[in-house]
């Protein structure tokens, strides 16, 4: 899993890993275990197609 780029504004962190990995994050999110990151709340967790 690797952070690849951090948007101003509303802060987003885009993620870029494996699909399982990348599904267990929204799997955390989804079930109440993913609240916050480096003490800022989590308030969405969505998936936006690559470049790839």
């Amino acid at each position: 899993m690797e952070i690849v780029d951090i948007e101003e504004g509303s802060i987003k962190l885009i993620l870029e890993g494996t699909t399982e990995g990348l599904e267990q994050i929204e799997a955390l999110f989804k079930s109440g275990e993913l609240t916050e990151v480096e003490g800022l709340p989590v308030e969405d967790v969505s998936f936006v197609a690559g470049d790839t």
